[in-house]
Parts: C-alpha cells; structure tokens; sequence
C-alpha cells in the first residue's frame, strides 16, 4: 500500500528541514542520522549538541525523550501521590521536560551504586527508566 501523500510531504519536508535530504539526495547529516536509533528530530539535537560539546547531556535528554515521561512513578493511596508531587518539585527545571529529566539524571548518578534504588524509591523515581 502506497504512503499517504500528505505523510510522505511532511516527511520530505521534515528531512529537509533537518539538512538530512537535499532534493532526492542523502546529506552527510542524513547519512549520520540514519545510522541512530531514534527519531531524525531527536538525532539532530544529538548531532548538533555533540558539535557544541554539549554531547553527554543531549545523550541523556534525548534518551529520556524516548522514554515518554516514564521517569517518575505516580502511584498508589492519595498520599502516595501527594507525595510524588511534592518529591518532583525539587527536580522540576523551567527549561522543561527535557531539563528536569537531566536534573534527575544527574542527581542520580551523584549517588553511590548500592544506593540508587532506594534512591528511586525515596524520591518516586522509575528506576528501571535510570
């Protein structure tokens, strides 16, 4: 079955966009892009921050991007949640999702290994997301 039309613009266009196509041809960038397992938008981001040095922490924000805002856990009696609530505040980033997930990130590593999973539990982290 043949793509949509309109599917297939936006694709084109978003490719170019990106600098991954020119006309009908692969770019440099395109070539590189299609050798990572994410989205095209997100490996553009990895690409870009890996040119400006900034490599690590785009690694991490891209990879919690493609957990879908599982990072923190939300569960359990209404306490619970008020809890989680109130754990989240202090990882929260004006930045954004993006932000706030690398704030927990790097939080998370500043703890020793033995202890990131209790860690998780304290804080209403998905540790299996870590």
């Amino acid at each position: 079955e043949k793509p949509d039309a309109l599917a297939l613009k936006s694709a084109v266009d978003t490719l170019t966009f990106l600098t991954a196509i020119d006309g009908h041809k692969l770019t440099e960038v395109g070539k590189k892009l299609a050798l990572l397992p994410v989205d095209p938008q997100l490996g553009k981001v990895l690409l870009d921050a890996i040119e400006e040095g900034v490599g690590i922490e785009a690694a991490i924000t891209v990879s919690a991007s493609s957990l879908g805002g599982h990072v923190f856990f939300r569960g359990g009696t209404e306490d619970m949640k008020a809890e989680s609530d109130r754990k989240k505040i202090r990882f929260t980033h004006p930045g954004g999702d993006q932000m706030t997930c690398l704030s927990v990130y790097k939080e998370w590593i500043s703890v020793k290994k033995e202890a990131r999973n209790q860690w998780c539990v304290e804080n209403y982290i998905n540790a299996k997301s870590m």
